[in-house]
């Protein structure tokens, strides 16, 4: 039997990629002297969600006019379709098949865009550098393109190193499918006859993703997968059965889950340590109202960790960090959260996902390395990042930071810091995000390198707007080395402002095509309300002050605060525990499902088999599981 073998490239290597299905041609060359013969086919494709395999085509009958497919059987773990022009459709995922098939393979999802689908519906406008609101705006269509001809600067030997030794440290999975077709063919004497091959599809999965819906530079972190299962049985701040103990005391690759729900409040700040990375915390897996932090902040010091469904509300009475008096110019209270590579340390791979981070004094999420201290591949994405109670600052990101990814969050009620970024700060992109209620916008400062993308910026009635809606800092770096990318950003649905004046003008390192390559595909502005508002934050039970918040941005309402007592203060969370029948064998996932997908709840070592394929353990399709519920 001869194997036909196929490589298909596509945008992304990402699991889960909504990609058209391509149209896969088998190369045949000498098969076609060999005669009446229907030859099995090998495919090797990147995922996407259909494959039109066109098996016919190594096969060597003399007259193909006379050759049908008349059956096929059904895949171990997908599905197969015959289509009439005499080709199969083959869905790696049974869910993705189609009531009806045509021989397209469907229409591109709405998040898919080219530039050139759509446009920003107005020109941009290039504001004078000012403190104050613009008088003359200039628009941009009266500056020759500056775009053109600036090349990308190369990155340093050690961060080309630092990213290919991530990419190494990524596990690399494949899954193999089989199913047979059946041809019918038609002699001159009328005389039907059938053959049988077999067809062998692998998918290349690249570097699996955190979870399939993750996206960007950190979407390849792997967290917990293939350890061991630690449950959060009460709501103390220490000892055994805490969250703390969890993350500080216990070390190895491990996934958190919480068999309780309600406030937990910290005493001081809650570390994931270095030598304590290698995490997952699962908060969608509490019951009822979910997992609230309060009292103190989070910070996360390793690398490998996945946080999804988390609450982080500090509280105005948090205040430790350096504080100090504040009056001073040295005041600094701690963040709500804070992602920090101390000297001497490199911290990649961070997801998080679908969080709400409120209440915070001096950032509510920062993002920083040190003098040698490094930061690579982090997502930050489905956040609501909202009502800073001190200084009103949103997100830095600072100090020898690169690929990082902010996408579909909501920045809410912070008076400024929408993001900033500044100080060895490489490759961000800032994609599809909602900034609401606030003073000023986007700062990024010399030597950053950037795509700004499809974001939509709205005042409030207290909004006291200052700066232009993207503008360029200065900084004891070098201006020439700065590099963006903005497409399709919108103010109060019209045009942005982007600072053009002395030593703040952008205009120069404006790029004509995106810098950033995570595989990231942005929606249009145009959807970016919808989309994000009704998924943002821990959304699987929304509280009342994620609610408010969001009513305030689809309502034009609301305003800064200085103490969460201003808006009801900490909402009620119901605290309750799980029966002990929940999880009979204590391996993180529910008897029910289990029972659901064929697996034995009475066996606690089968969290880390792979029951369908996929690729993720049964431990990680439980947790994705409950997501989309």
């Amino acid at each position: 039997m001869i194997l036909v073998f196929i490589l298909v490239s596509l945008f992304s290597c990402s699991k889960d990629t909504d990609l058209l299905a391509d149209y896969i041609v088998s190369d045949f060359r000498e098969a076609r002297f060999i005669g009446n013969l229907a030859i099995g086919d090998n495919f090797v494709v990147a995922p996407q969600k259909s494959i039109v395999l066109d098996v016919l085509a190594n096969d060597t009958f003399v007259n193909p006019d006379k050759v049908k497919i008349v059956e096929t059987s059904q895949p171990t773990k997908g599905t197969v379709v015959i289509n009439e022009d005499k080709t199969l459709t083959y869905y790696p995922d049974s869910s993705d098949t189609p009531e009806t098939q045509n021989n397209t393979g469907g229409d591109l999802e709405d998040s898919q865009f080219t530039p050139a689908e759509y446009g920003n519906g107005e020109e941009n406008i290039i504001a004078e550098q000012s403190d104050t609101p613009q008088e003359t705006p200039v628009k941009e269509d009266t500056i020759k393109n500056p775009n053109v001809g600036i090349k990308e600067t190369e990155q340093t030997p050690q961060q080309q190193e630092i990213q290919q030794q991530a990419q190494q440290d990524q596990p690399k999975e494949t899954i193999t499918d089989e199913f047979t077709y059946t041809v019918e063919t038609t002699d001159e004497d009328n005389k039907k006859t059938t053959q049988e091959a077999v067809v062998t599809v692998t998918t290349d999965l690249g570097s699996l993703k955190a979870f399939p819906s993750a996206e960007g530079y950190g979407k390849n972190a792997s967290g917990g997968r293939g350890g061991f299962v630690y449950h959060v049985t009460n709501l103390a701040d220490s000892g055994p059965g805490s969250l703390r103990n969890g993350v500080e005391k216990i070390k190895g690759t491990r996934t958190i889950v919480f068999e309780v729900s309600g406030y937990i409040t910290l005493t001081k700040p809650l570390k994931i340590r270095r030598g304590y990375g290698n995490l997952t915390i699962a908060g969608q897996t509490a019951p009822e109202d979910g997992i609230a932090l309060k009292g103190s902040s989070f910070w996360i010091h390793d690398s490998n960790v996945i946080i999804r469904y988390l609450r982080i509300r500090p509280g105005k009475a948090w205040l430790p960090a350096g504080t100090g008096a504040s009056t001073s110019e040295n005041y600094e209270p701690d963040d709500a959260v804070k992602i920090r590579a101390w000297s001497g340390s490199t911290i990649r791979n961070i997801v998080l996902d679908h969080c709400s981070i409120s209440w915070g004094r001096d950032g509510l999420l920062d993002i920083a390395g040190s003098a040698s201290g490094f930061l690579e591949d982090i997502t930050i994405q489905n956040n609501i990042i909202a009502e800073n109670v001190d200084k009103g600052y949103g997100t830095l990101v600072d100090n020898n930071v690169s690929h990082v990814t902010f996408f579909k969050n909501l920045y809410a009620h912070n008076k400024e810091r929408n993001i900033l970024y500044k100080n060895q700060t490489f490759y961000v992109e800032f994609v599809n995000n909602i900034i609401y209620g606030f003073d000023r916008g986007t700062v990024l400062f010399y030597n950053t390198k950037s795509d700004i993308i499809g974001n939509v910026y709205l005042t409030s009635n207290t909004s006291k707007r200052a700066l232009e809606t993207i503008r360029l800092g200065t900084w004891d770096e070098p201006k020439s080395g700065t590099r963006l990318y903005q497409y399709d950003n919108t103010e109060d649905g019209g045009a942005i402002t982007i600072s053009s004046n002395g030593n703040s003008d952008v205009i120069p390192h404006l790029r004509s095509s995106a810098i950033c390559n995570s595989d990231l595909t942005p929606m249009p502005n145009s959807k970016v309300m919808n989309t994000v508002l009704s998924k943002v934050g821990a959304s699987l039970f929304r509280d009342e002050a994620d609610n408010r918040i969001i009513n305030d941005v689809i309502n034009g309402t609301g305003s800064r605060i200085t103490h969460e007592n201003q808006v009801g203060g900490f909402p009620i969370l119901t605290s309750v525990t799980r029966p002990y029948n929940y999880d009979s064998d204590n391996d993180g996932m529910a008897d029910n499902w289990e029972i659901t997908n064929n697996l034995d709840p009475n066996n606690p070592n089968d969290g880390n088999a792979d029951a369908n394929g996929d690729g993720y353990t049964n431990l990680e399709s439980f947790l994705y599981s409950l997501t989309k519920s």
